[in-house]
């Protein structure tokens, strides 16, 4: 459906779908539940992480990082992945089950953090999208791709796509938010992990008709911009 909307050969997948169902194993419902379940994680994997340069003291040796911060809302954990010509072994990882307990096991990596570093890593921590929007967002987001997905030919499917895109670029460019500017990088990045050729679409599309937001209603703009205190 999605090679469809996009204009590309949908033929090599309608094959591969029909011999699937064709065995009986699968149906056309357990496909879509595996759709569903699979844009969920994208946006779950992208809106609970933040990517940044972590920036130690200028005035000792330059040590920089480039970094991965994750947060896991089943149990709460932070996850620092960091890596770089300064990194210790190239490449170091750091979970633990509280934001205040990473920084700790960072102030014990004297070789690779200064309190700098350490208070980025705090600041960017604030920044993560999913600690920021409502869970409403986040679910509403999800249901919006989904829908696309499932009903690729109903064009108010994309325009609602296109709709929020447009919502979080012209509010970070306005509003000059960190917070805004991050959702705007983790729903981009979703649109292109789902589907490369959908993300440039959708840009493109943007592009040309910067103010393509008038499909979503007063609340649901309300739901996408309300954020909250940072949840640690």
């Amino acid at each position: 459906q999605a090679a469809k909307f996009l204009g590309s050969d949908s033929a090599p997948y309608a094959t591969a779908l029909k011999f699937i169902t064709d065995r009986g194993r699968v149906t056309e419902a357990n496909i879509k539940d595996f759709v569903k379940q699979g844009i969920a994680a994208a946006v779950d994997a992208e809106f609970n992480k933040i990517s940044f340069l972590l920036e130690n003291s200028r005035t000792n040796p330059v040590r920089d990082h480039k970094a991965v911060l994750t947060y896991n809302q089943q149990n709460g954990q932070y996850t620092l992945s960091y890596e770089g010509a300064y990194t210790t072994n190239g490449h170091q990882e750091i979970t633990a089950s509280t934001l205040d307990a990473l920084l700790a096991e960072m102030g014990r990596r004297k070789t690779d953090f200064d309190q700098t570093g350490i208070n980025q890593v705090r600041e960017q921590a604030a920044l993560i999208p999913a600690t920021r929007l409502n869970n409403k967002a986040i679910s509403d987001i999800t249901d919006i791709l989904v829908n696309l997905y499932t009903h690729p030919t109903n064009p108010v499917a994309y325009d609602m796509v296109k709709a929020v895109y447009s919502l979080y670029q012209n509010l970070e460019s306005r509003s000059g938010n960190d917070v805004f500017k991050k959702i705007a990088t983790a729903y981009d990045l979703t649109l292109y992990t789902l589907n490369v050729e959908l993300e440039k679409k959708v840009v493109q599309d943007w592009l040309k008709q910067r103010q393509a937001y008038t499909m979503l209603t007063s609340e649901q703009q309300q739901i996408f911009t309300q954020t909250v205190s940072a949840r640690y």
